[in-house]
């Protein structure tokens, strides 16, 4: 019998095409991640070419520098895209600090220490763990919100004493305008990449302020070359001989040098205590009456400790010392601290 072939449908024709073309597109298909829209631009990478450059650029502004926002995109929050912050990267925690031979200066160091210690803690905390569970110390949330409050005046005085400007960071700001300083400034960012910002230079200060009491905060863009016109707002009353001790001290806890850490810390506080504090007459002349021609003592230094607030925060640094020997104990017992 004669056998002839069975027409197709157009049911099977259709599934014959879709197959073939998954087929195809299997063979063409990038290992580029294709159709993705960057820095506001409504056309690709690589949608238009300059004959007369030989270079790819985006087909909706014709620009030829893949790195920069679109100039028809829709305007942005700066203080958004910044997003970071040029000196003071977050250190997540103490596993992830670099040591201290790899941070140029003393006062960020201990900034990032200190950083890194409490987010330890705050790890330790919301994954119940039995290290920090039987520790009076440290093993209810309260204690760690009480510390990171005792701790701001001393992480505002590192940012104050180092000359980089920080997110956040309380600044007064020169307004020519007016002719004085406005001391209600925040920096809202700092430009950390060369991608953002509309070709600023690295380091420009992104800063917010009010011309009056009444009036909306303004923003301004300052580049390092403006720094005369932005200052600080924290004053700073540290020696660089008390920054390199307390660097000291968060350098010898980050290697597990309990002991030594404890012995710095001494140092630093003892070393600054007024010695005529508690000073009688009495106890000088051998009577409760002062001298004839009054009696002169010769003032101390003035102190960064000699603040309430310090006596704080300094008492804080020693149980986070105390708190790192805990977590991260030194092999060699000899080298903690008794607790």
């Amino acid at each position: 019998p004669l056998h002839t072939t069975p027409r197709p449908t157009l049911e099977l024709m259709a599934a014959a095409a879709s197959d073939e073309s998954r087929q195809v597109c299997r063979l063409v298909e990038s290992e580029y991640r294709e159709d993705v829209l960057e820095s506001g631009h409504s056309q690709v990478w690589g949608s238009w070419f300059d004959t007369s450059e030989k270079r790819w650029g985006y087909a909706c502004c014709r620009t030829l520098n893949r790195n920069q926002r679109c100039r028809d995109a829709a305007p942005v929050d700066e203080a958004e895209e910044l997003g970071g912050d040029l000196v003071a990267a977050s250190t997540k925690r103490l596993d992830d600090l670099k040591p201290r031979s790899s941070v140029d200066k003393a006062e960020l160091f201990v900034w990032h220490w200190v950083q890194a210690v409490l987010n330890e803690w705050r790890y330790q905390l919301s994954n119940s763990s039995s290290l920090i569970a039987a520790e009076p110390r440290f093993n209810t949330a309260a204690q760690l919100e009480e510390a990171e409050r005792v701790l701001v005046p001393l992480l505002q005085l590192l940012q104050a004493f180092n000359t980089s400007y920080w997110k956040d960071e309380s600044v007064h700001v020169w307004s020519v305008g007016h002719n004085k300083w406005m001391k209600d400034g925040k920096v809202l960012g700092v430009k950390d990449r060369d991608d953002v910002a509309g070709g600023r230079p690295l380091g420009s200060v992104l800063v917010s302020f009010a011309e009056s009491e009444k009036a909306r905060p303004a923003r301004k863009w300052l580049a390092p070359t403006q720094f005369e016109f932005l200052r600080k707002a924290h004053k700073v009353d540290i020696s660089s001989e008390d920054i390199d001790l307390l660097a000291r001290i968060a350098e010898l806890a980050f290697d597990r040098e309990y002991q030594a850490a404890s012995q710095v810390y001494l140092e630093l506080t003892v070393g600054h205590g007024k010695w005529h504090g508690d000073l009688s007459v009495k106890g000088m002349t051998g009577c409760a009456k002062a001298p004839r021609n009054g009696f002169k003592v010769k003032k101390d230094l003035t102190s960064f400790l000699e603040t309430e607030e310090a006596k704080e925060y300094m008492f804080c640094m020693k149980r986070l010392i105390g708190f790192c020997q805990l977590v991260r104990p030194n092999s060699d017992v000899s080298k903690h601290i008794q607790t």
